[in-house]
């Protein structure tokens, strides 16, 4: 399954999450969006309320960098193939999470 990696200075997990939420909310409340993310392989309604995504702190951690680990929730990796996960993230999700996140930096895609 996909999972994102971050640095995400004067960021945690739980910043994150709210951010995540935020972008599912919006996502889940805008027509347009939803119809894409139905053209992408997920139906928003099947997902539920709670973004698709947690955020969770990393192994590792860099001084006073945080490592922010971005992975599908457990409760939705059955419904949604891996494809539609992925397609989801990076083509609605990631661009609207990315600027609430300022300076952060993606590391590494756990499966390129």
């Amino acid at each position: 399954m996909e999972s994102y990696r971050f640095r995400a200075p004067g960021k945690t997990p739980e910043n994150v999450q709210l951010d995540l939420d935020e972008v599912w909310t919006t996502i889940r409340e805008d027509e347009g969006l939803r119809r894409r993310a139905a053209a992408l392989g997920a139906d928003v309604d099947a997902v539920g309320e709670e973004s698709p995504f947690e955020a969770e702190q990393g192994a590792e951690g860099i001084g006073a960098v945080e490592l922010i680990l971005i992975g599908a929730a457990a409760r939705v990796v059955g419904g949604l193939g891996e494809k539609a996960l992925a397609a989801l993230w990076n083509e609605l999700i990631w661009p609207r999470l990315r600027p609430r996140l300022g300076g952060v930096e993606q590391i590494e895609d756990e499966h390129k």
